[in-house]
């Protein structure tokens, strides 16, 4: 296992943030072109194949939505918590030069 330093941890926490917070952004691009597209097709058909698997596309990304933000939510505690073992490490450092 490679060990990584408080400040490595956190910047990669912070470029898995990024990664995530893209496809969250294209997740839900596609969510929004899916309804729309839902929508136009409610309006034409009455409950055929389509819309059926339109809804169940536009569900699964929802699924897929929320679990990007739980990702996200974890990554923001683990870059807080990292940040703030980090500071103690360095007030603790300055209280034992002292």
């Amino acid at each position: 296992m490679i060990s990584m330093s408080q400040e490595e941890i956190i910047a990669n926490t912070k470029t898995v943030v990024q990664g995530l917070e893209a496809l969250k952004n294209e997740n839900c691009s596609i969510l929004s072109g899916l309804l729309q597209s839902l929508k136009m097709v409610k309006e034409t058909s009455k409950g055929d194949v389509n819309t059926r698997l339109m809804e169940e596309k536009a569900s699964i990304v929802k699924k897929s939505i929320e679990s990007i933000e739980l990702g996200l939510n974890e990554a923001h505690v683990s870059r807080d918590s990292n940040s703030s073992v980090s500071e103690l490490t360095d007030h603790c450092r300055c209280c034992c030069r002292s």
